[in-house]
Formats: C-alpha cells, sequence, structure tokens
C-alpha cells in the first residue's frame, strides 16, 4: 500500500467517524425532545415523567449529582405543566420555588440512561393522589344512574394536556362537564363507563353503551353530579367529581 493510499484510507475513517458520532448525537438529541412528556396513569395510579440533565460547557457534574440535577429539572418541568393548566402566571417563580412542590417528597426513580453526549435522562414516577391533591376538587362524589346506581369512569393514560387544574372535561350529547378524576365511589359493584380521548384535552365516553350510562346519570340529568348545569358545549363552571374504574387510591 503506498502512502498516498494509506492517506486517503485513514480520512475515509476519520469521515465515517464523525458521521457516525453525529448520527448518535443527533438520535439522541431526537429522543430527548420527547423525552420531557408527561402522562397520568390512571390504572397505575401514577403521573409518568422525565427529567434531563445537560452537562454544561465548563463543568461536568458527578453521577450522582447529575442525577439529583435531572430529578430536579423533571419536578420543576412537571410542576410548571400542572400551573400553566391552571393558568397561574409563572412570571417571577425562580427554579428553587417550582422545584420545591408539596409533592416532591413521593417522586421515586425508575432508572436512567447516559446519552453519547454526556446527556443523562431519569424516568420518574409519582402517585396521581399526591400531585393532584391540591389542584381537583375535593367534593364527594354523588355521579350514579338514575336509578341511583353508582358510576365509575375507567380512564385511559392520559397526556398532561387532557387536565387543566387537576380536573377532566368529558364531552356528552354535545355538553362538556368538568370532572375530577380522582374522588368517586369506592363500591366494588359500580357500573363502569369507558373513556377514550377526544382530541389532546378531552374526553368521551368510548362506546354507544358508556354514553347511554352517562346520559342516564346525574351528570346529564341533573347538569353535573353536584347539580351545575353546564353550557352546551362548553364546560361547566364547578367540577363535578367521580371516579376512575380502578380500584380506589389508598
Amino acid at each position: 500500500m503506498t502512502s498516498k493510499q494509506g492517506y486517503f484510507k485513514a480520512i475515509a475513517f476519520l469521515f465515517v467517524l464523525v458521521c457516525s458520532l453525529s448520527s448518535v448525537r443527533g438520535a439522541a438529541a431526537a429522543e430527548l425532545k420527547n423525552d420531557t412528556k408527561v402522562f397520568f396513569d390512571f390504572s397505575g395510579k401514577q403521573v409518568q415523567f422525565y427529567g434531563v440533565y445537560t452537562p454544561g460547557k465548563d463543568k461536568k457534574r458527578g453521577g450522582l449529582e447529575a442525577e439529583i440535577a435531572a430529578r430536579r429539572n423533571g419536578i420543576i418541568h412537571l410542576n410548571s405543566q400542572i400551573l400553566n393548566s391552571c393558568g397561574k402566571n409563572l412570571d417571577g417563580k425562580g427554579d428553587d420555588s417550582l422545584a420545591s412542590p408539596k409533592w416532591q417528597g413521593s417522586v421515586k426513580s425508575q432508572g436512567s440512561e447516559i446519552f453519547a453526549n454526556g446527556v443523562l435522562k431519569i424516568s420518574l414516577v409519582a402517585p396521581i393522589k399526591e400531585v393532584l391533591k391540591e389542584n381537583a376538587a375535593k367534593k364527594p362524589s354523588s355521579l350514579k344512574t338514575t336509578d341511583g346506581a353508582p358510576l365509575a369512569l375507567k380512564i385511559p393514560k392520559l397526556p398532561v394536556s387532557a387536565l387543566s387544574c387537576g380536573v377532566i372535561t368529558i364531552n356528552v350529547g354535545g355538553r362538556s362537564f368538568k370532572i375530577n378524576p380522582l374522588s368517586g365511589s369506592t363500591e366494588s359493584g359500580a357500573k363502569v363507563v369507558n373513556l377514550a380521548l377526544d382530541g389532546s384535552s378531552s374526553l368521551k365516553p368510548a362506546a354507544n353503551s358508556d354514553t347511554d350510562l352517562l346520559e342516564r346519570s346525574s351528570l346529564v340529568t341533573n347538569g353535573d353530579a353536584d347539580g351545575t348545569t353546564p353550557n352546551n358545549n362548553s364546560s361547566s363552571e364547578a367540577p363535578a367529581t367521580t371516579s376512575p374504574a380502578t380500584s380506589p387510591a389508598p
């Protein structure tokens, strides 16, 4: 092999190496871009979210410090999402304030991953009943069928956009009702109403049988579970209260 051939082979090898590293970084960045999504898993009774730590140009944290920073960033992100959904102005709220909600002590890590560019991603969960404690209405449920049978709601996994200050919106027969997803009957014999996402910010009955149950319930006949009459095609002023069809929160 001539020196010229060796030179060109070395250049080609370096080119492939640089492209490979760029591809890894690009894939990591693309994946991390979606890792700030927040989901409310009512079946598992937990909020699922991520924390991300990106090393600075001047200083890189050790493994434990990076995980603590990622956890803090995740809490800030989730808290910001909830406060924004309540219409609260975050101007003037520093990271220290956003990182210290009352539910921060209930957050648990489900594992972490380090990417080629030094970014650390940590998977986090927290009990829904703790995260929504201060945001969802705390009224007792009275959602029942017209013959007095209690109703429970089976709620799918929801993106954070489907909750507004801790309550969900259900569209039934052209009208919208705000429902507390946490409170409600704990009776094992409650009739189950299955719900499905209706766009990204509200829900609807999953099948005709579920629509029939709601249309023959206090939610519709009385306006909502507490007797408030909603506006047509708009949300009611006060949230009704129901429960997911899963076992009651401890």
